[in-house]
């Protein structure tokens, strides 16, 4: 039989700098969820196309918590939704 390797993701939770990531191991990394294009040590995950793909993207916030009561407009034109 031939191995076809890792055929689907496999969730491996918060990035740690010292765990080797294999191909298709995605982390949580700064509130965004990243997946490794190939093995990885010790290189952060940011979506780079050579050793990281950004699969969804989050807030990098200061401690506010998500609330759909405050729309707050950002410079980019989006929408935050904070409760202060």
């Amino acid at each position: 039989m031939t191995d076809i390797g890792k055929i689907s993701f496999v969730y491996k939770g918060d990035y740690d700098e010292l765990t080797t990531y294999e191909e298709k191991d995605c982390v949580t990394y700064k509130g965004s969820t990243f997946c490794a294009l190939k093995a990885v040590t010790g290189i952060a995950p940011v979506h780079d196309n050579e050793n990281w793909w950004q699969m969804s993207k989050g807030i990098e916030g200061n401690g506010e918590t998500i609330s759909p009561e405050e729309p707050t407009e950002q410079e980019d034109g989006s929408f935050w939704l904070l409760e202060y």
